[in-house]
């Protein structure tokens, strides 16, 4: 039934009130990918901000990570990379969004 509604809501492109349908007692994996559905959603319509909130909602650190870029928020991506461990792929990413910006010290200093 809940994929029913999902597959309903993503076709329709209504997420908004996907959100406020779901039990609460669905599994976390299912929430988290309603909420990067929703964010993808958001990202299609370039509207960084709403985006970011349903990423972080979803945990995925690679969009979030983009989303900021988009925003041009250096300050919270540099939290971010700070935040995130020291091999994880996200990272590589970001140091190149400071690069493509010529922001090369913060680049650099991602580890």
């Amino acid at each position: 039934m809940q994929i029913i509604i999902f597959s309903l809501f993503e076709n329709l492109s209504f997420f908004g009130s996907l959100e406020k349908l779901v039990p609460s007692n669905v599994e976390d994996s299912v929430i988290q990918l309603i909420y990067n559905n929703i964010g993808k959603f958001y990202s299609g319509k370039q509207n960084w901000e709403e985006a970011q909130k349903f990423y972080e909602r979803s945990k995925n650190n690679a969009c979030i990570a983009y989303c900021l870029y988009k925003l041009g928020d250096w300050k919270a991506l540099q939290r971010l990379s700070e935040s995130l461990k020291k091999d994880d792929p996200v990272l590589l990413y970001i140091a190149n969004y400071f690069w493509n910006v010529g922001m090369c010290d913060q680049a650099v200093s991602i580890k």
